[in-house]
């Protein structure tokens, strides 16, 4: 049986999956709390771009990886500095089932993006409550340029 059947109609766990057949991510579960820890490399770090939108630290993500990240209820964010010898912007999600109609335990998820050390410094001292997700495009010059309109905003610890 192909890892893609088992992963069935959920567009992360497909997007994992093909992150994972480039190397460019990290799956580790913690057996004692049941966390999945996606973390990506590099490679996949590449998928997203940050930007300041209104005030608010804005995580943008590329349009053809949209549906893999609107499909899990991110509840949480966090800015971590210095962890182990990079910076990351993590989202948290209580349970990331897509279908949480069965009864079964809730799957508490993390997904580890690295960004490149002294991005985020301006907001270590700034301390945004808030993170704003969304797709991004690229303009003609290639820099990122988010959606005006969010597709989340969830609460923000800084550490």
């Amino acid at each position: 049986m192909s890892y893609a059947k088992l992963a069935g109609d959920n567009p992360f766990l497909l997007w994992v999956l093909l992150l994972n057949n480039v190397n460019a991510v990290e799956v580790k579960s913690n057996p004692q709390t049941g966390v999945k820890d996606v973390i990506l490399g590099v490679q996949g770090g590449r998928r997203f771009g940050i930007a300041t939108v209104d005030g608010l630290p804005y995580l943008g993500y590329v349009e053809r990886d949209r549906e893999a990240v609107e499909t899990v209820k991110w509840t949480t964010a966090a800015l971590l500095f210095d962890k182990p010898d990079r910076d990351w912007i993590a989202l948290s999600s209580a349970d990331a089932r897509v279908d949480t109609t069965q009864a079964m335990n809730p799957v508490p998820l993390r997904l580890f993006i690295p960004v490149s050390s002294g991005r985020l410094s301006a907001w270590k001292d700034v301390m945004p409550k808030e993170l704003a997700i969304g797709p991004m495009t690229l303009n003609a010059k290639g820099e990122a340029v988010m959606s005006a309109s969010p597709f989340r905003k969830l609460p923000l610890k800084v550490s």
